[in-house]
């Protein structure tokens, strides 16, 4: 990102508020953590104090590079000094260099918090993608979907694929979004129709800055077929082999799961 422009991605969100708290007399306290909201989202749930708590403590309870370590001593996770400069001196007569040195270590290092900030470190803040699959008959079931994820984390909209001997459909569900308390929630408005032909595949894509955590509810009888669930990176796959298949007892890839990985993207984007 270009001085002067707008911060577009929440690592680079995280690293200004990072820059700002270093700057503050208290550094990074309960209460310069209640004015950076997306670090206290992502770490905290919310919440200053919890995000001060989990920061300081992901911070110095391990073993981390000399440019982290600089960081913690900037922010005053590992210095009393009331103001940055003070904060500095105190990291370069530990490590013996000068205040320059130490002032690059700390650029570096707040750049590295920012990334573990808004990937290792996310706890409560992770996406949420819970499907439901209800059984109404051998060959059809209804599919329902609730998504969620914090306001400073951006997602692409859930991709929705059915996959079988048919030709390859792609569900175009109506969305109902809710925003409260800094998260965002999209829901199916109704249900979807989800046909069941042979070995069938539903293939569910979501794509963002962290990849999230899925989950899968089936409910009702399912006679005709056995369901599996399958997760990897940002992408859930529930595949139905009709009852006594050789693909359900032996796990041998079918036609319709080669297409649903050929045309997965299990990166993070």
């Amino acid at each position: 990102m270009r001085e002067g422009d707008s911060p577009s991605t929440s690592s680079e969100r995280v690293l200004d508020e990072l820059r700002a708290l270093r700057k503050r007399t208290d550094g990074a306290s309960v209460a310069g953590l209640a004015s950076s909201p997306t670090i206290t989202q992502l770490v905290g749930n919310g919440d200053p104090l919890v995000a001060w708590s989990r920061l300081q403590h992901l911070a110095l309870d391990a073993e981390w590079s000399r440019e982290i370590e600089a960081a913690c001593y900037s922010l005053g996770f590992a210095s009393t000094s009331d103001t940055h400069l003070g904060r500095l001196e105190d990291f370069a007569a530990e490590f013996y260099m000068d205040e320059r040195q130490a002032r690059r270590y700390s650029d570096r290092g707040l750049i590295e918090l920012s990334r573990l900030i808004t990937s290792n470190w996310i706890l409560d803040a992770v996406p949420t993608c819970d499907v439901v699959l209800n059984a109404n008959g051998p060959t059809c079931c209804e599919l329902y979907a609730r998504c969620g994820h914090p306001e400073s984390v951006r997602m692409d909209p859930p991709r929705f694929e059915v996959l079988s001997d048919a030709p390859a459909e792609e569900l175009h569900p109506q969305w109902v979004t809710e925003q409260h308390d800094g998260r965002c929630t999209t829901r199916f408005a109704r249900p979807a129709a989800v046909l069941l032909s042979g070995e069938t595949s539903l293939v569910v894509r979501w794509s963002g800055e962290v990849w999230p955590k899925f989950s899968a509810q089936l409910s009702g009888s399912w006679v005709e077929s056995t369901p599996v669930v399958e997760c990897l990176g940002n992408k859930m796959m529930i595949r139905w082999f009709p009852s006594g298949s050789s693909s359900e007892t032996e796990g041998v890839s079918d036609k319709s799961r080669n297409r649903g990985v050929a045309g997965g993207d299990d990166d993070q984007n």
